[in-house]
């Protein structure tokens, strides 16, 4: 299965259609509002030019179609225009770009455009914007955008989605295995939880790889996606709900309507991290710095009461059915056919009124767990700048003064800079020992060096800003 040609979600706005069947992503979108806020409100301190914020590069990854893709792009617009005025400024450009896989229905997007526009023209007035968006169809797990064009970069509910089905599980083994399973469980073996593990941080490796290339010095991003609390890939809170996918589609097995090998060979490119995954994977990729990570619950129907009187009048396991057709169909489809797919969805429907509220899934309200990240890459060469900020070097009687020091907690190499840029790259090992003065917003850092006494005596013959970064 080719997921970039296979993946999207449910086009148009019928009865099934992601436009009318997406109110736990709209729901995530709305929690997650105050981080971009408070992102987007950094830009403004962490751009080394501020120059470079009177055009403003915005990228929506994973936008999909219907409602949610405009009002995200119009709520991180709000917030720009709003920090502008607060800060006596005028209004930057908005360069806007909304990417997802080809299959999206990115027609719908253009013929919402002019409205958008509109609202914007009616709210804001003349001095708002200019706006440019486009749409960029492509996989996110690949470069998108030119170097250095975005200065923030959102996405929701489309990290889960992986690159391709782990290519391991097409194997024999982990067929015969995993039998009558579409993603982990419980019964999985290990060959299944690995392939899928590794798959992720490959992925979101690759990903971080690409937007730090494509982001700005001190740019902001924000990312929201499916995973769980906990260390243990097989629990119920991240499986539970392709688990139910799986259970309707065995149950046709013995019905006689899917062939069971159909079911075997049927695996979802999807994976559900941990944080610790998330925070080992990029400390080892090296490209951002993360200012927040933390984890929250949605309810599987979007958690709605007595807003809507259509969604009133369902039945809660209809709207869940309905939100989960709306995302996986076209890979189901494409597996299966489109025969089964009303009988298939009518199947997770009722399984989900019929559960037992005893069960812990079901207790803790039929939730997702989604994982947010508020992170940004490292300013280059940016030194901490201190009143008395000194380096001992191993030498005896020897002691160098240097204008600034960024520390790098994970080892790696030193670079000295030059005032005119030259840089000598020095390895070797260190200790540090570093006191926060809160009142006085002042480091006061204490760093040795083993150095080769050839470099000693070119760092003692001349003055350097010091950098540590990853080796």
């Amino acid at each position: 299965m080719e997921i970039l040609q296979v993946l999207h979600m449910n086009k148009g706005d019928g009865e099934t259609s992601y436009a009318k069947n997406s109110t736990v992503q709209r729901k995530i979108i709305s929690i997650t509002k105050p981080i971009m806020e408070e992102a987007i409100g950094n830009l403004w301190g962490d751009v080394p030019d501020d120059h470079d914020l009177e055009s403003i590069g915005i990228a929506d990854l994973g936008c999909s179609s219907g409602p949610n893709s405009l009002a995200v792009i119009s709520e991180i617009m709000d917030i720009i225009y709003a920090k502008c005025r607060n800060l006596g400024r005028a209004s930057p450009e908005f360069r806007v770009s909304l990417n997802d896989l080809p299959g999206n229905d990115f027609n719908s997007i253009f013929e919402s455009l002019p409205d958008l526009f509109k609202k914007l023209e009616e709210d804001k007035g003349v001095g708002f914007g200019p706006c440019f968006v486009s749409c960029v169809a492509g996989s996110f797990y690949n470069r998108l955008f030119p170097s250095k064009s975005l200065h923030f970069v959102h996405s929701s509910s489309s990290l889960h989605w992986l690159s391709q089905v782990p290519p391991s599980l097409q194997s024999n083994a982990c067929k015969v295995l995993n039998k009558g399973k579409i993603y982990i469980s419980k019964n999985s073996p290990e060959c299944v939880l690995d392939a899928y593990s590794v798959q992720f941080q490959k992925d979101f490796s690759v990903f971080m790889k690409s937007r730090a290339q494509e982001m700005v010095p001190g740019g902001r991003m924000v990312l929201s996606f499916m995973g769980r609390r906990t260390t243990d890939p097989t629990a119920e809170e991240s499986c539970r709900p392709l688990e139910l996918l799986a259970n309707a589609l065995m149950s046709m097995v013995s019905e006689g309507l899917v062939e069971e090998e159909k079911v075997d060979s049927f695996n979802v490119p999807y994976y559900a991290p941990c944080p610790e995954e998330l925070k080992l994977e990029i400390q080892k990729q090296g490209s951002f710095v993360v200012d927040r990570l933390e984890a929250f619950e949605i309810d599987w129907d979007g958690g709605f009461e007595d807003t809507d009187c259509t969604f009133r009048a369902a039945s809660r396991g209809q709207r869940v059915a309905k939100n989960t057709r709306a995302v996986v169909e076209s890979i189901v489809e494409y597996h299966f056919g489109k025969n089964i797919m009303d009988d298939l969805f009518q199947s997770i429907s009722i399984a989900v009124v019929r559960f037992s509220p005893s069960q812990i899934w079901f207790s803790c309200g039929l939730s997702y767990v989604n994982l947010l990240l508020d992170f940004r890459p490292p300013l280059p060469s940016t030194p901490i700048i201190t009143s008395h900020l000194q380096t001992r070097v191993s030498s005896p009687g020897h002691r160098l003064d240097l204008v600034g020091l960024v520390i790098d907690e994970d080892g790696g190499f030193i670079v000295l800079k030059r005032r005119n840029r030259e840089e000598i790259r020095v390895w070797g090992e260190r200790r540090r020992e570093m006191a926060v003065d809160e009142d006085k917003e002042m480091y006061c850092v204490s760093v040795i060096y083993l150095l080769c006494l050839e470099l000693l005596l070119d760092v003692l013959r001349n003055q350097f800003d010091v950098v540590l970064i990853h080796s």
